[in-house]
């Protein structure tokens, strides 16, 4: 992500010759003052699918242009939060067994190799997105889970309805009593909360920023 001053121009052109021009980046989104370019979506997907264990392949559809633009503008959002947080960073070991955790998603090294190779971004400038990732992770947790409380009707409410019924029709058995998964349905259903928190507390940020969309 690049910052600069945006005006009413949609692209960054250079001059070839006298006469000819050539697009560098198109900016695809603008958070206030901050640009994401068409450069910075495309490397968010094939990220995302190398961090999935895929090779990243052809360009993504509508859809997948859509969400990974829509990603960095949230991550955005959520890295100016985290700036006035006291977070740490994590440690390189913790990150590195990321990456090997991605590794693990891949046949043999050669697929791993010819994965990375095709995001676009060396082992440092991915380890440093990893970090970028925990913390906002790590914020997003220490804002949202404490009002993401759920009280025991719930996980009631949530066994009779859902879990039991899921749990016959994978095992085709008994299903555990309650208060053998009650801890696991808690923090399903804690989740589902911080889910839902944080999607209002983006549409806040979002409404509290100069956020803009450019087609092209």
């Amino acid at each position: 992500m690049i910052g600069l001053s945006l005006a009413l121009g949609i692209f960054t052109c250079r001059s070839l010759g006298n006469s000819l021009a050539e697009t560098l980046d198109r900016v695809a989104a603008s958070v206030d003052n901050r640009a994401i370019t068409e450069s910075d979506v495309k490397t968010e997907y094939r990220l995302e699918q190398f961090t999935d264990g895929h090779m990243p392949g052809e360009p993504p559809d509508t859809a997948a242009w859509n969400q990974a633009r829509d990603r960095l503008i949230d991550q955005d959002l959520l890295s100016e939060e985290m700036e006035k947080s006291n977070l740490q960073a994590a440690s390189p070991v913790q990150l590195e067994r990321e990456l090997d955790r991605v590794h693990e998603k891949f046949p043999n090294e050669q697929a791993f190799n010819a994965a990375l190779k095709s995001v676009g971004m060396n082992r440092e400038q991915i380890l440093e997105r990893f970090e970028r990732r925990d913390r906002i992770l790590r914020l997003i947790e220490q804002r949202l889970r404490p009002d993401a409380w759920v009280d025991r009707g719930d996980i009631e409410t949530y066994y009779q309805k859902t879990f039991v019924p899921e749990f016959t029709q994978r095992h085709l058995g008994t299903a555990p009593p309650l208060d053998d998964v009650e801890d696991q349905i808690r923090e399903i259903l804690t989740q589902k909360k911080i889910d839902q928190l944080l999607q209002e507390w983006l549409q806040e940020l979002r409404s509290s920023h100069q956020v803009e969309i450019h087609s092209f």
